[in-house]
């Protein structure tokens, strides 16, 4: 069955393109439609309905954006597309830097998105950006429902988005000022005794201290502590300020 997706443009998609909760295809999900799917995938292309994002998947744009070159999808959409089509909608999320842009703590746009899958693998340069896969068990995450107009799909929710950018810092490939700056955007809508109950389930006490310490600034109210068994790296996450090493963190005086 195919659907007219484009009246204007006489564009029609075979109805399992158009069925799933992505607007990403691989060529392997149009076997059903077409005897030769990658053929006819490579027309579909020259006609605007499909865009080649890299090798093995495609994106269906929104029947308003079909046949306009302009259009670029966010590359945070279009990560979460591309785990939705690989790994069921309940095993993946966006996080780190990702989360961030879609809970407005990063209102710059990034050439990379950052994605939890339940499998290792590497990063997947496409057309419009590179897609980072993390290997998390996401059923484990505090997630909420990611706002992107390309799948249907979850991101983690803020202070699982903190927890994370405090662990891995430099998983995005931003500076580490940049991301205090994010935690610092964030610091306030976070529930700091969820977040360290949230720490204690996941083992990550160090990346709550550091978080803790790297939004200090923003907060007003009480912070609860967590103990760690060693000093730990702030990560250049902010400068040092006096009375810093009270906390557990080891100041460096080149920062």
């Amino acid at each position: 069955m195919f659907i007219v997706v484009n009246a204007d443009r006489s564009v029609t998609l075979p109805a399992a393109a158009l069925d799933s909760a992505t607007h990403v295809v691989r060529p392997r999900d149009l076997a059903q439609a077409y005897t030769n799917p990658a053929k006819e995938a490579a027309r579909l292309v020259r006609q605007g309905a499909f865009r080649r994002i890299a090798t093995g998947y495609y994106l269906i744009p929104p029947p308003d954006r079909i046949g306009n070159p302009a259009w670029r999808p966010a590359v945070e959409d279009l990560a979460l597309a591309i785990a939705t089509t690989d790994y069921p909608q309940t095993d993946v999320a966006l996080m780190g830097v990702s989360a961030a842009r879609l809970l407005g703590a990063l209102p710059r746009a990034l050439a990379l998105a950052v994605v939890a899958v339940p499998k290792q693998r590497p990063r997947l340069s496409t057309s419009f950006g590179t897609v980072i896969f993390v290997k998390r068990n996401v059923a484990l995450l505090d997630r909420t429902r990611a706002p992107t107009r390309l799948a249907q799909g979850y991101m983690t929710d803020v202070d699982q988005t903190v927890l994370d950018l405090s662990a891995r810092p430099d998983l995005g490939d931003l500076q580490p000022r940049e991301i205090g700056a994010v935690l610092l955007a964030l610091a306030s809508r976070v529930d700091w005794t969820h977040a360290r109950d949230l720490a204690i389930r996941q083992h990550r006490g160090t990346a709550y201290m550091r978080a803790r310490w790297a939004c200090a600034p923003a907060i007003d109210g009480e912070m609860p502590s967590l103990p760690t068994r060693q000093p730990f790296d702030g990560r250049n996450l902010r400068a040092f300020a006096p009375g810093d090493d009270s906390l557990g963190v080891e100041v460096n005086p080149s920062c």
